[in-house]
């Protein structure tokens, strides 16, 4: 199997490359020209960054709707 260069696995990744400006754009970013743009190493960090922080993130459950137990209420 053949290993994906950065660049292929950027644009595997949903980075968007602007070939005139030879950049990258983070995947979401704003398309109104206001996106940070990045050179492929600055690009290839931001992407490993992002990476590291998902997979450190708690997995957390949703929280379920439970009706309280009227046998824990206060007197009124």
């Amino acid at each position: 199997m053949k290993s994906q260069t950065r660049h292929e696995q950027l644009i595997a990744a949903g980075w968007i490359y602007d070939a005139d400006s030879d950049r990258y754009r983070a995947p979401g970013s704003a398309t109104d020209g206001t996106a940070t743009l990045f050179n492929l190493r600055a690009a290839w960090d931001a992407y490993l960054a992002s990476i590291v922080d998902s997979a450190n993130q708690p997995i957390v459950p949703p929280k379920t709707q439970v009706a309280p137990d009227p046998r824990k209420q206060e007197p009124q």
